[in-house]
């Protein structure tokens, strides 16, 4: 689907994916191409293809929504990068800031442009990627460039808007984006788009989607407000049709050149191991989804977690269990996923809990709907792992997702949540932090080789990127991985 549009596209991208080296934001400021020469078509598709592609991406080994994995403890290091990340020795990534604020441009010329030329579905689906953009940004970095970023040589220094400011131009592009889904547009959407293919009620869906996800994510700061608000956002996403996996918005693969699954090149590089922790956690529950997640490549045909303690130090050893091609999410062209319908529902029933002080029948409902669904999708592609996956599923189903107001609980709600947000890790390290590293219970601060402690707080945080600390005075110089972002205070 994707071949013929790419290829048309990269004529006109400054910088194709891993082909150079990626863009600080004053590089950002100088344009040597006219973008008012390519249609908003073409550079729609462009700012696409710069957002979505870096979720579960792994370049150079420093993209944040991959590695997220380490900090929610998923997921282990095996070698590089991976062992550094989890002995917390983060360094300055500058691959997914640069990238995305290119994204930012070419969609921000999709709403200039598109909004003299009446074309609203491109305006409205650009505001949504944005937004998204934004929202996954703010989640590692807290305050960013937002209201004076994107000008050019007029300001190449931009100051950071707070995280508060950040989530109000969320909630901003996300309205006037429901908004301009309702306008006559005298430009069709089609093939350019290589997310729902010019579908509006998608994209609208979508938008609601995403806010209750934003809105959740005042859990702290609001509780009762965020939940309300979510839970409006949840009935119109739902009402609009976000109750599938057709629904959910995802990045595809179709193998050509580097287009091809992020966690299959982990699997190739054997860059990471599912963690000890996790796997036990799966096995000891007979959880169908060690079969969707991990593949068996250990000499004696078993399931192996990472062996080093907690989730601390890692040895290269292939016969631990990847990521792979064998299960739902591993293969070559498998999809990366990036908001589902499955996590509106745990999110429906996180805001119900919270909203009614404890469970209701509305949350219990939520959240079996929730196991249900993930479960139903996530079937592996090997037929033999597929047929241990399905019979599994039964019973797993029917001990895990009969819970009622009587007996289901937060911790419920988030543990189940965390094992389905698998490859999602931006996101789900979004949940931990917001629930203080509570859920799941065995989360615990990682260790060296000796068994010492790396750290006596959790990871909060990443570091800005060199690049904007060497070129933008405005960036702040003096935080730390364990500064609590605003949001989670």
């Amino acid at each position: 689907m994707r071949k013929i549009i790419m290829s048309t596209v990269l004529v006109f991208l400054l910088c194709i994916p891993q082909s150079c080296q990626e863009e600080s934001l004053t590089e950002l400021n100088i344009d040597p191409n006219n973008p008012s020469n390519v249609s908003v078509k073409l550079t729609f598709t462009a700012g696409l293809d710069y957002i979505l592609y870096k979720y579960g991406r792994f370049t150079n080994g420093t993209d944040w929504d991959t590695w997220a994995g380490l900090f929610v403890q998923t997921f282990a290091g095996n070698h590089g990068s991976g062992i550094n990340f989890d002995q917390y020795e983060i360094r300055n990534n500058d691959a997914l800031w640069g990238r995305w604020y290119d994204g930012f441009r070419d969609l921000k010329d999709v709403i200039d442009r598109g909004s003299t030329q009446n074309a609203w579905g491109h305006v409205g689906a650009s505001k949504v990627i944005t937004a998204l953009g934004l929202g996954s940004l703010t989640s590692f970095y807290g305050d960013i460039p937002w209201s004076e970023a994107l000008q050019g040589a007029a300001l190449p220094q931009p100051k950071f808007d707070t995280q508060e400011q950040i989530y109000q131009s969320i909630f901003s592009l996300l309205n006037e984006a429901i908004v301009d889904f309702g306008k006559a547009s005298s430009v069709t959407m089609g093939s350019e788009d290589i997310v729902y293919a010019g579908n509006m009620n998608k994209w609208r869906a979508l938008a609601y989607a995403l806010k209750a996800r934003y809105e959740n994510h005042f859990s702290r700061k609001d509780p009762s407000g965020s939940a309300t608000r979510a839970l409006a956002a949840i009935q119109q996403a739902k009402a609009l049709g976000f109750t599938s996996p057709a629904a959910d918005l995802k990045f595809q693969y179709d193998n050509v050149g580097e287009y091809q699954n992020g966690w299959f090149d982990m699997f190739e590089n054997n860059q990471m191991i599912a963690s000890e922790k996790f796997m036990n956690m799966l096995t000891t529950t007979g959880d169908p989804r060690r079969l969707s997640y991990w593949n068996n490549i250990s000499v004696d045909g078993t399931n192996v977690g990472f062996t080093g303690k907690s989730n601390g130090f890692g040895t290269s050893n292939i016969s631990y269990s990847p990521i792979g091609p064998k299960g739902f999410y591993g293969n070559r062209t498998s999809s990366q996923l990036i908001m589902t319908h499955f996590e509106l529902l745990y999110i429906e029933a996180e805001a119900e809990f919270r909203l009614n002080n404890g469970a209701t029948a509305n949350a219990a409902s939520a959240y079996n709907q929730a196991i249900t669904a993930q479960l139903n999708m996530a079937v592996p592609n090997d037929a033999t792992y597929a047929t241990e996956y399905i019979t599994l599923r039964t019973t797993y189903l029917a001990n895990f997702a009969n819970e009622t107001a009587a007996t289901l609980t937060l911790e419920k709600i988030m543990t189940e949540k965390y094992k389905s947000m698998v490859t999602m890790n931006g996101e789900s390290w979004v949940d931990v932090r917001r629930h203080n590293y509570q859920y799941p219970s065995y989360l615990a601060i990682p260790v060296t080789q000796q068994g010492s402690a790396v750290a006596t707080n959790f990871i909060q945080r990443v570091l800005y990127p060199q690049e904007s600390i060497n070129t933008n005075p405005n960036t702040p110089t003096t935080v730390t991985i364990f500064n609590k972002l605003w949001i989670f205070q």
